[in-house]
């Protein structure tokens, strides 16, 4: 999770941390969903819940500081994994 999720932080930045939080319970939802339905499921779920809450804060992302984007694109790719069922390599022995 970003800095900015602490209890004293602006309402502005707030905002990108709750919106952030709702991000991640729906790639959590679809991490869940991925064992149980198929892809063109996952895809319809994928947009219900966790791309609405990044296409509604579109303004809020634009003016956020690299460390929230970065949190955001990590979630967005979990997700895209689940929603794809792509498992990630160990590329480490």
């Amino acid at each position: 999770m970003p800095r900015c999720c602490n209890r004293f932080a602006v309402k502005f930045v707030s905002t990108h941390c709750y919106m952030g939080k709702k991000a991640a319970g729906g790639s959590a939802a679809l991490y869940k969903l991925q064992h149980y339905v198929n892809v063109d499921r996952l895809h319809k779920v994928y947009f219900s819940i966790f791309y609405c809450h990044l296409h509604y804060a579109i303004r809020i992302w634009g003016t956020a500081n690299a460390t929230v984007l970065d949190f955001l694109v990590k979630l967005n790719n979990r997700a895209m994994r689940n929603v794809c069922k792509i498992q990630l390599l160990n590329i480490y022995p």
